[in-house]
């Protein structure tokens, strides 16, 4: 991999690409992964990644730069009538889902979250068959195009305190998202180092300095600094390369600052566990963020109930469905523990039927239907009509 070595992932894939096949699909890792980063992650196209632990510096350490596959042959279906009536009902249950607005401009507050999709959206985008689409690609001038949701817009609080409601903030921001993809840094690491660094600064435990100017927080120059510095190990990005855990360990009241946003030793918060029975057994009983493939218990338990209007569940709705799903209210009654393992044992046991599969927890299981005029009118069973059309084994 010579020639690709200190690439970033965008032009290792162009290059891959114009080597090998142009319809080849492509894992790869930039130089984060390269210089065996913490932080580093393995990356497809322009933001699908793998993320939050370090597998990039896993493949960087075998000296391994890319997977390229190319697909020839169609997919055998045991019943693709049957197949098709399935998708058919999926996307009739899910077509108004509003989670495709929601997630595109999760982390942008009310005043920019229509605005911001209406200015710089192209068009919005998924992944493979995915009928939800809840990427946005947008294109923001002087700073590029992207896709981008969730967690992808880590640096928005910090860009707006600087710049303000204005196109010299979103291209900060988005910066920060293209950047950081073209780096192989995880976006998720850095919504919360960025925000321990700040009170570091402000505490007068850490000074602004060349290689980090904090001075300049929330602007474009630091959040470029930033991350070149993290993924090539200049200077300070030596130690923030080890993550936020090391940095703690290594400055003085390090700790007191760092666990208030990496409480688990370096892990950052994903949910509440500690206003969450049910999620906190969730982080209890799995080897890293459990949020991350069981977002329906955190969704109907929490996340949906804080979201605004449109995007938010009632509390008697979330009740219900509870009831529904779970057997009582009380699976989601944050007051206690009662009725949460067997809550917990269904969602696990839903992640890892969704796992196999390979479809989205961010739509599966559909509990509740948008387009039939009534919550609960979802359809839990899809996962398993989906592997008996496809294999043609009955399946319940």
């Amino acid at each position: 991999a010579k020639d690709y070595v200190g690439n970033d992932t965008y032009t290792t894939q162009k290059k891959l690409h114009k080597e090998l096949d142009p319809e080849a699909k492509i894992l790869c890792i930039g130089p984060a992964g390269e210089n065996l980063s913490r932080l580093a992650v393995i990356l497809s196209e322009t933001s699908f990644v793998s993320g939050k632990s370090g597998f990039g510096a896993v493949m960087g350490s075998k000296l391994l730069k890319a997977i390229a596959v190319r697909g020839t042959k169609s997919l055998k279906i045991s019943n693709p009538e049957r197949m098709i009536e399935i998708s058919k009902r999926v996307r009739q249950l899910s077509a108004n889902n509003p989670m495709r607005e929601w997630t595109s401009t999760l982390m942008l507050d009310s005043v920019d979250r229509q605005s911001f999709l209406n200015k710089y959206r192209k068009k919005n985008i998924g992944c493979f068959g995915c009928h939800t689409l809840c990427f946005a690609h947008l294109s923001v001038p002087d700073a590029g195009e992207s896709q981008c949701h969730c967690i992808g817009y880590f640096y928005y609080s910090a860009a707006t305190k600087y710049y303000g409601h204005t196109l010299e903030r979103d291209q900060a921001v988005f910066d920060s998202i293209v950047l950081a993809n073209k780096l192989g840094l995880d976006h998720y690491e850095f919504y919360s180092m960025i925000r321990f660094l700040e009170d570091l600064y402000n505490s007068g435990n850490i000074q602004s300095q060349v290689d980090l100017p904090l001075d300049q927080f929330g602007s474009r120059e630091f959040i470029q600094k930033l991350l070149e510095n993290t993924a090539l190990r200049k200077g300070i990005g030596d130690l923030l390369a080890e993550g936020s855990a090391r940095v703690a360990d290594q400055i003085d009241n390090g700790w007191s600052y760092c666990s208030k946003y990496f409480p688990a030793y370096g892990s950052a918060e994903h949910e509440s566990p500690r206003n969450n029975p049910g999620v906190a057994l969730l982080w209890a009983l799995d080897s890293r963020d459990p949020i991350i493939d069981q977002h329906p218990y955190a969704r109907i338990s929490s996340t949906f109930q804080k979201r605004p209007f449109p995007y938010n569940l009632s509390p008697e709705v979330a009740k219900m469905l509870a009831k529904k799903i779970y057997g009582s209210e009380k699976a989601i009654d944050h007051t206690t523990f009662e009725k949460k393992p067997e809550a917990i044992i269904y969602t696990q046991n839903r992640s890892a039927v969704i796992n196999m599969l390979v479809v989205c927890d961010w739509v599966y299981p559909i509990v509740l239907s948008y387009t039939s005029g009534e919550y609960g009118g979802g359809d839990t069973t899809l996962e398993s009509q989906l592997l008996t059309a496809t294999t043609g084994h009955d399946v319940t």
